[in-house]
Protein backbone atom coordinates (compact mmCIF):
# COMPACT_ATOMS: atom_id res chain seq x y z
CA UNK A 1 0.00 0.00 0.00
CA UNK A 2 0.88 3.33 -0.66
CA UNK A 3 1.96 5.76 2.39
CA UNK A 4 1.05 8.94 2.42
CA UNK A 5 2.37 11.76 4.42
CA UNK A 6 0.49 12.19 8.22
CA UNK A 7 -0.60 15.94 8.29
CA UNK A 8 -0.47 17.08 11.91
CA UNK A 9 -4.14 17.23 12.35
CA UNK A 10 -4.14 13.66 12.01
CA UNK A 11 -1.28 13.28 14.60
CA UNK A 12 -3.21 11.20 16.83
CA UNK A 13 -3.53 8.41 14.54
CA UNK A 14 -1.48 5.70 13.11
CA UNK A 15 0.21 5.77 9.81
CA UNK A 16 -1.98 2.64 9.09
CA UNK A 17 -4.97 4.21 10.06
CA UNK A 18 -4.23 6.88 8.22
CA UNK A 19 -3.34 4.69 5.05
CA UNK A 20 -6.77 3.02 5.79
CA UNK A 21 -8.59 6.07 5.72
CA UNK A 22 -7.38 7.79 2.63
CA UNK A 23 -7.55 3.72 0.79
CA UNK A 24 -11.43 4.07 1.59
CA UNK A 25 -12.26 7.72 1.04
CA UNK A 26 -10.62 7.07 -2.56
CA UNK A 27 -13.35 4.54 -3.37
CA UNK A 28 -16.98 5.39 -4.69
CA UNK A 29 -18.53 4.32 -1.45
CA UNK A 30 -16.12 6.54 0.57
CA UNK A 31 -16.88 9.50 -1.55
CA UNK A 32 -20.22 9.17 -1.23
CA UNK A 33 -19.88 9.51 2.41
CA UNK A 34 -17.77 12.31 2.28
CA UNK A 35 -20.28 14.21 -0.09
CA UNK A 36 -22.69 13.88 2.53
CA UNK A 37 -20.47 14.64 5.69
CA UNK A 38 -20.05 17.63 3.83
CA UNK A 39 -23.32 18.64 3.11
CA UNK A 40 -24.53 17.90 6.55
CA UNK A 41 -22.13 20.31 8.09
CA UNK A 42 -22.54 23.10 5.64
CA UNK A 43 -26.31 22.52 6.33
CA UNK A 44 -25.57 22.84 10.07
CA UNK A 45 -23.29 25.50 9.68
CA UNK A 46 -25.50 27.58 7.40
CA UNK A 47 -28.70 27.04 9.90
CA UNK A 48 -26.49 29.08 12.39
CA UNK A 49 -24.66 26.83 14.81
CA UNK A 50 -21.24 27.43 15.31
CA UNK A 51 -20.08 24.41 16.73
CA UNK A 52 -20.88 20.65 15.96
CA UNK A 53 -19.33 17.71 16.35
CA UNK A 54 -18.80 14.65 13.66
CA UNK A 55 -21.33 12.16 15.34
CA UNK A 56 -24.07 14.34 15.08
CA UNK A 57 -23.21 14.31 10.92
CA UNK A 58 -22.81 11.43 11.10
CA UNK A 59 -25.63 10.15 12.99
CA UNK A 60 -27.76 12.13 9.84
CA UNK A 61 -25.56 10.12 7.59
CA UNK A 62 -27.20 7.09 9.07
CA UNK A 63 -30.29 8.24 8.59
CA UNK A 64 -29.80 9.24 5.31
CA UNK A 65 -28.41 5.58 4.23
CA UNK A 66 -31.56 4.23 6.61
CA UNK A 67 -34.58 5.72 4.69
CA UNK A 68 -32.70 7.90 2.37
CA UNK A 69 -31.57 7.00 -1.57
CA UNK A 70 -28.13 6.16 -0.11
CA UNK A 71 -29.81 3.07 1.78
CA UNK A 72 -26.76 0.33 1.74
CA UNK A 73 -24.14 2.17 2.63
CA UNK A 74 -22.62 2.40 6.20
CA UNK A 75 -19.93 4.96 7.74
CA UNK A 76 -17.80 3.75 10.47
CA UNK A 77 -17.46 5.50 13.80
CA UNK A 78 -14.05 5.21 13.34
CA UNK A 79 -14.19 7.63 10.32
CA UNK A 80 -16.29 10.29 11.89
CA UNK A 81 -13.43 11.98 13.16
CA UNK A 82 -11.14 11.41 10.57
CA UNK A 83 -13.57 13.10 7.79
CA UNK A 84 -14.25 16.18 10.12
CA UNK A 85 -10.26 16.10 9.79
CA UNK A 86 -9.79 15.40 6.09
CA UNK A 87 -12.89 18.30 5.78
CA UNK A 88 -10.61 20.97 7.89
CA UNK A 89 -7.81 20.32 5.21
CA UNK A 90 -10.35 20.66 2.44
CA UNK A 91 -11.96 23.69 3.98
CA UNK A 92 -9.35 25.18 6.59
CA UNK A 93 -12.58 28.11 7.47
CA UNK A 94 -14.36 24.59 9.08
CA UNK A 95 -11.56 24.46 12.06
CA UNK A 96 -13.35 25.75 14.59
CA UNK A 97 -16.39 24.50 13.86
CA UNK A 98 -15.85 20.54 15.04
CA UNK A 99 -14.96 19.88 18.06
CA UNK A 100 -11.73 18.08 18.64
CA UNK A 101 -10.53 16.80 22.00
CA UNK A 102 -6.99 16.17 21.44
CA UNK A 103 -4.46 18.06 21.85
CA UNK A 104 -2.28 17.44 18.65
CA UNK A 105 -5.35 18.25 16.73
CA UNK A 106 -5.77 21.54 18.46
CA UNK A 107 -1.78 22.46 18.47
CA UNK A 108 -2.30 21.61 14.80
CA UNK A 109 -5.25 24.10 14.03
CA UNK A 110 -3.52 26.86 16.07
CA UNK A 111 -0.19 26.24 13.81
CA UNK A 112 -2.39 26.24 10.80
CA UNK A 113 -4.22 29.52 11.54
CA UNK A 114 -0.98 31.09 12.13
CA UNK A 115 -0.23 29.87 8.94
CA UNK A 116 1.75 26.79 8.77
CA UNK A 117 0.40 23.03 7.65
CA UNK A 118 -2.68 21.36 8.99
Amino acid sequence: MNKTTLPGIFSRYSQEKYDTFKKWLATKHGQTIYTLFRQFSETYRNAGHARCGANLVGNRIRWECSVGEYVGFKVSNDFLPMLARQMVIDQPDYGDFFTFHDTATKKALEAAAVGTQI
